[in-house]
């Protein structure tokens, strides 16, 4: 099934509010499914950082069930992963999404800023970024 006969489903069982919505987009971005479910999921707050927000969250529990909340961890991680353009199938693409992650929470605002404006994608991006940073501001401590 293509893009178009997919967006064109989904159009036709929306109603209220996500259709206002979508009322917002032009005739060609309706015809595109990715777009119209981006802009959706936009809307209703189920974006990339809500999901990176309830991974982080989820806490294992005494009385929890086990199974369950490992469960939730591994959905919201996969949510996660998938609105950030990760490839679920490339091992590497996952690892530097792990890393460029974990540098991004333990630097300061400013390097986070300057970083995060340049969409970095993987480990070499990220070292040749923190190093221009660096460079660049040799009297202000990055973390």
């Amino acid at each position: 099934m293509n893009s178009a006969l997919m967006a064109q489903q989904l159009l036709a069982n929306l109603r209220g509010e996500p259709l206002n919505i979508i009322d917002t987009l032009t005739m060609e971005q309706r015809k595109d499914y990715n777009t119209v479910k981006q802009r959706l999921i936009e809307h209703f707050g189920k974006t990339e950082e809500h999901y990176r927000k309830l991974f982080r969250e989820i806490k294992l529990a005494k009385n929890a069930d086990l199974k369950r909340t490992v469960h939730d961890m591994r959905q919201n991680m996969t949510k996660w992963l998938q609105l950030a353009n990760c490839n679920l199938d490339d091992p590497k693409q996952i690892l530097d999404f792990f890393l460029i992650e974990n540098v991004l929470i333990n630097v300061t605002d400013a390097a986070f800023s300057f970083l995060k404006e340049r969409k970095i994608k993987n480990e070499a991006e990220l070292i040749s970024n923190l190093t221009t940073y660096k460079d660049s501001h040799p009297n202000i401590t990055m973390v």
